[in-house]
């Protein structure tokens, strides 16, 4: 007979939360177990310079997204016209941050789930081949961030009106080399997550992502837009959604319409498959061959595994760019002045918003940062519920780790929830 209430704790997630299934109501919930952190009242009254190099502390997996969206809110403000060369390094970095980010989460977070493995060393023992297509693919993610950022971990080069420093055309050239020699193997890494056995579910629910000039765009955010007719300019996003504030815990939840919304790949591919560049485009027809929108939260997975081969094409694409443009202007000026921003950018876990307001000293008098696994958190909810009313036939442990495997499909970062 099953308990009325079962608690435990999620392994293998980015954070600490406990998951509590109430059979008497029917209802799932993730409790968070971190206190709030407060870091838009940190970086309040500080200098506009500040804020990109702390709100990237935010996170260690995903600080590049986090340092490229405060920087966009305040050249926003700024009203900073930037070169093509200073955008299209950007959208490398970016791109080097979400495969860093996926390739982490999908083969030491959630291949264990598949593969009946506790953890990566125990995958490194059981199956070498896979920790070593792991390693090679997260590589790519590394090297990019680590060229361009300045280092593989909380970017030094991004900065308000462009970077502080740039690699040479010989170590670009090198980079994009080596990113095509990897291709294959992000392919190959796609065919896995694919083959997978995922558990049953279908909860039609709302996508949101950003795109620009109708594609999909992970830095070039201008409207922000879902399946259910959503659209409007990147600086509506509070009124594009709301964040509910509960007593019980430190993180909000994203809610439209009264209920829970979805962001990160899945979304992304669902709003847009149509534009997926050449070997992400035949992996997604040939290789997963699903129709889309899937309205199952578990392919989350395996749209992570196929942008991964989108983006290591778009950083080749963007590094070409960088490379056949003659000005090679790295840096531009701009002046302080009163004003708002808001910058938006499509980070590993869905779309990430910060918003500024700066005074003419240069002082930051508000700051708002809206993160992707906030957004997430009520349909997650809403995901693990819709599991307890359709498997009522489940043991608890099995429905237990069926919820749990669904939480780690989200990839939720608990740090950046309670930032």
């Amino acid at each position: 007979m099953k308990e009325s209430v079962l608690n435990h704790y999620i392994c293998k997630i980015e954070g600490h939360g406990e998951l509590k299934l109430n059979y008497k109501t029917g209802r799932a919930r993730l409790e968070i177990d971190e206190g709030e952190r407060l870091f838009e009242k940190l970086v309040t009254g500080r200098d506009y310079l500040d804020a990109p190099f702390i709100t990237a502390r935010i996170c260690g997996v995903c600080p590049t997204a986090h340092a490229l969206a405060s920087i966009k809110a305040i050249e926003h403000a700024f009203k900073v016209e930037l070169t093509p060369n200073i955008i299209a390094l950007r959208k490398a970095l970016l791109a080097g941050q979400i495969i860093q980010s996926h390739s982490l989460h999908l083969f030491f977070l959630a291949l264990p789930d598949y593969l009946d493995v506790v953890n990566a060393v125990e995958l490194h023992q059981e199956r070498p081949e896979i920790f070593a297509l792991a390693t090679t693919v997260k590589k790519i993610g590394d090297q990019l961030v680590e060229t361009i950022g300045g280092r593989a971990v909380h970017p030094t080069a991004p900065t308000i009106g462009g970077f502080l420093s740039v690699p040479d055309k010989n170590i670009l050239k090198k980079l994009r080399d080596d990113l095509e020699s990897h291709l294959p193997q992000t392919l190959e890494a796609a065919e896995l997550f694919a083959n997978f056995k995922y558990p049953s579910l279908r909860r039609e629910t709302e996508y949101l992502a950003t795109e620009n000039s109708e594609h999909l765009s992970y830095y070039d955010c201008e409207k922000i837009i879902s399946n259910r007719g959503l659209e409007t300019p990147v600086e509506n996003y509070a009124y594009a959604f709301k964040e509910e504030v509960r007593n019980d815990s430190p993180a909000k939840y994203g809610k439209r319409d009264g209920h829970g919304f979805m962001v990160g790949a899945l979304a992304r591919l669902s709003l847009d498959s149509e534009h997926l560049h050449p070997k992400a485009a035949y992996a997604y027809r040939q290789i997963w061959q699903k129709k889309i929108p899937s309205y199952n939260s578990y392919h989350n997975n395996i749209a992570q595994a196929i942008e991964i081969i989108h983006l290591a094409e778009e950083a080749i694409i963007q590094i070409d760019n960088v490379l056949n443009d003659r000005n090679q202007v790295f840096k531009v000026p701009y002046r302080v002045i009163e004003g708002e921003g808001a910058g938006a950018v499509e980070a590993p876990r869905g779309t990430l918003y910060h918003g500024v307001k700066i005074s003419e000293e240069g002082k930051i008098e508000l700051y708002d940062i809206v993160t992707p696994t906030d957004q997430n958190l009520l349909n997650l909810e809403e995901d693990a519920t819709e599991l307890m009313s359709k498997h009522k036939d489940l043991s608890s442990e099995k429905l237990y780790r069926e919820i749990e495997m669904l939480i780690r499909a989200y990839d939720p970062c608990i740090t950046c929830a309670v930032h």
